[in-house]
């Protein structure tokens, strides 16, 4: 079985063909939608981290509960 490396869209074609686009868009969403969140985490984590010992304890935390936060695990 060979596949059409041409992507136009032809009746001609399979469905195995003309799907094969849509998985790899489908694909590079998925891993630019992770790479945003793991940005945002990154983010998170450095302003988190900006904060005095005095500034986190202002606000209920202290320096080993960043990653918690950032990871979303943090319960008070």
């Amino acid at each position: 079985m060979s596949y059409s490396a041409s992507f136009t869209n032809s009746s001609a074609q399979n469905s195995t063909e003309i799907s094969l686009p849509l998985i790899v868009r489908q694909a590079l969403a998925m891993l630019r939608g992770r790479r945003e969140q793991i940005r945002a985490k990154n983010r998170l984590r450095w302003e988190l981290s900006q904060y005095s010992d005095r500034e986190l304890s202002d606000m209920g935390l202290c320096r080993s509960d960043i990653e918690d936060v950032v990871q979303n695990r943090y319960a008070r």
